[in-house]
């Protein structure tokens, strides 16, 4: 299985027989499923990367954050053992990058920001702050670039924002944003606000609206200045602008109503 299409094909074989487990048994049946089927260290890093997948985007009786949590927890320790098991340091850097990966998409999945049907509890937005502090560390270890940073910052903000710990999370974005900035300015990209990269300008929305709802009216501008761009941006020629802009005005959104209520 070198290629994408090949692994994404092996997933598929086995996740009938592994959904059909996720239906009928308890939350951790779909973790139990890949450590009981397979031994080869390459099918068992396919099953746990491609998971999310299934758990996720697919729909099943039952389906639920709780049993996608289990899943990616086994992936992380099964990744983390290969790395240290691995002979030499770029395949023990490969093996802590995918865990890296699994545990960033699930903090980003366990996000109240979505606008999906999944029930989330707080036991959800702690388990995803933890996985943001735990992207943080590797991606110190690995000497990730600012991106990669910028967005680990943003996923431990927007859990300890769902925690009602807005100070927290107001450092977190504004670290966030820092990280932002400078890999525009590395880029040689703007970091003026109305010609900037749109994940920056979502960085500076969530820190105004954290202000706000801390009780600094005088974010209010900046909030909306934020959201002028964004409403600019669902008028643009471009589509991916345009569908870019909807996703961001719809998390502000939605965050700002379930927090002022």
């Amino acid at each position: 299985m070198k290629t994408f299409e090949e692994q994404q094909n092996f997933f598929n074989k086995h996740w009938s027989e592994m959904k059909t487990q996720l239906e009928t048994g308890d939350p951790e049946a779909g973790a139990k499923f890949i450590k009981d089927n397979f031994d080869d260290d390459l099918e068992k890093r396919v099953m746990y990367v491609f998971s999310r997948g299934g758990l996720i985007f697919d729909q099943w009786k039952n389906q639920s954050l709780d049993s996608y949590i289990p899943v990616a927890d086994a992936g992380i320790e099964e990744l983390l053992r290969q790395a240290k098991e691995s002979t030499d340091e770029e395949t023990c850097k490969r093996r802590t990058d995918t865990a890296n990966v699994i545990s960033y998409n699930l903090g980003a999945d366990l996000a109240f920001c979505w606008d999906d049907s999944f029930e989330r509890t707080e036991a959800h937005f702690k388990r995803g702050l933890k996985a943001g502090e735990a992207c943080v560390h590797w991606r110190k270890e690995l000497g990730k670039p600012a991106t990669p940073f910028s967005m680990a910052y943003w996923l431990c903000g927007i859990h300890r924002l769902a925690l009602n710990d807005k100070e927290g999370a107001l450092k977190d974005f504004e670290e966030s944003l820092r990280y932002a900035e400078l890999d525009s300015r590395e880029q040689n990209k703007t970091t003026k606000l109305e010609k900037a990269d749109g994940a920056l300008i979502l960085t500076h929305g969530w820190i105004a609206l954290t202000k706000l709802l801390m009780g600094n009216e005088d974010a209010q501008q900046d909030y909306k200045n934020v959201m002028e761009i964004f409403h600019k941006q669902l008028e643009s020629k471009d589509e991916n602008i345009r569908e870019d802009a909807k996703i961001y005005v719809e998390q502000l959104e939605k965050v700002e109503k379930m927090l002022k209520k």
